[in-house]
């Protein structure tokens, strides 16, 4: 297993899982509009306080997600997604796990993420890996948050 930074020949490679996990939990709900982050992962996140890794099993790229700065004391932890034939195995969590330590590193105190409301499986992962849900909006999405040091 190797956890490391998104390299530019990646890009479509990170996007086709992401969009897979998405299509997968909401079907033709999926809005590529909304989406659009997903071809610049590497220009989007190669800025000062962000990160954007995967993970790879046997140099394939089975886990992905970003760390994004809000402002000098809040990131937010977005596009972790896991490749199903990978899924159960803890990869989601290292990979929250180092984007954790990236937000430490960069002097972060709290992080924030997202997910809608109705994907229970994501709402369970993050609480286990600490998130705390704070609201949930009336356009559907579930906001959480934890403090770190």
């Amino acid at each position: 297993m190797i956890l490391r930074t998104i390299r530019p020949s990646e890009n479509a490679i990170v996007k086709q899982l992401i969009e897979d996990g998405i299509k997968e939990h909401f079907g033709d709900e999926f809005d590529e509009n909304y989406h659009l982050d997903l071809n610049t992962l590497c220009t989007d996140y190669n800025k000062e306080g962000c990160r954007f890794l995967v993970l790879l099993i046997d140099e394939s790229i089975a886990a992905t997600g970003g760390l994004q700065k809000v402002d000098s004391t809040t990131a937010e932890i977005k596009r972790v997604s896991v490749k199903k034939e990978f899924r159960n195995r803890h990869l989601g969590s290292a990979i929250i796990k180092s984007l954790e330590e990236y937000a430490v590193l960069y002097n972060y105190r709290k992080i924030i993420l997202e997910t809608k409301a109705d994907w229970v499986e994501a709402k369970k992962f993050y609480a286990h890996n600490g998130y705390i849900e704070k609201y949930t909006s009336e356009n559907g999405w579930t906001y959480f948050e934890k403090i770190i040091e």
